[in-house]
């Protein structure tokens, strides 16, 4: 084997390095994204989860949003402002849940489902 036959040699041994590289890139990628929406996810859920516990944790609360619900007039004005606090927290969490599907963050089972359009 001559200097000319060595230096072909590296450079198919340097053009495969490279191949393997960019293939172990591409699955770091796609670990880190997958990490990223079960994060994601956890999070979401776990903003749903509080506002439900705030609500059956508090009887008070409870009542006022079941009453709330069905006749809304009929609250006094410190039980509107609580309603109004409880259900502009859950519109909060909502919203972020829509905003990380949006930014395809979350999983298509774990968000609204379906597609988004581009």
């Amino acid at each position: 084997m001559n200097l000319n036959d060595l230096a072909n040699l590296g450079q198919i041994i340097g053009a495969l390095a490279v191949v393997v590289s960019l293939i172990y890139v591409a699955l770091q990628i796609r670990q880190n994204t997958n990490a990223v929406r079960t994060a994601t996810a956890q999070s979401v859920h776990e903003h749903f989860a509080k506002w439900y516990q705030l609500v059956a944790a508090d009887t008070e609360l409870s009542k006022i949003v079941a009453t709330g619900l069905r006749d809304y007039g009929s609250l006094s004005e410190e039980e509107r402002v609580r309603f109004i606090a409880t259900f502009m927290s859950f519109l909060s969490y909502s919203q972020n849940a829509f905003l990380k599907w949006r930014e395809r963050l979350l999983a298509p089972p774990l968000g609204w489902g379906g597609s988004l359009s581009s």
